[in-house]
């Protein structure tokens, strides 16, 4: 689970990383979103109908090169996971917040 005090470690992180580069590292910005299609899957006992539920995320990348073979890529994302459940008349939702933060070395093999 991620607490208000984990999510700033990673943000001071992310800061201090960016700092430390070269003075003539160039960095490329962009913006990134789309459907995320959530699956739920619930033991019960009962055979409870259940349904998931198609929601939206967006975020940034960013990429910094940091020589001609090496690139640093960092895409944070903000995703709503979620489903329900149907059981009589009462239909059950269920709404998460999630923050992804995926972040990978891009290594370039051909001039």
């Amino acid at each position: 689970m991620f607490t208000r005090q984990r999510i700033t470690y990673y943000i001071v992180g992310l800061l201090l990383l960016t700092a430390a580069l070269p003075s003539n590292a160039q960095m490329r910005v962009g913006v990134l979103g789309g459907p995320n299609v959530a699956s739920l899957d619930m033991n019960t006992s009962n055979k409870v109908p259940q349904f998931d539920r198609t929601l939206f995320g967006a975020g940034g990348v960013l990429e910094v090169e940091m020589n001609n073979h090496l690139s640093f890529v960092a895409e944070p994302m903000i995703i709503k996971k979620g489903g329900g459940a149907i059981e009589g008349a009462a239909i059950y939702h269920f709404n998460r917040y999630y923050l992804e933060a995926p972040l990978m070395l891009k290594t370039q093999t051909r001039q």
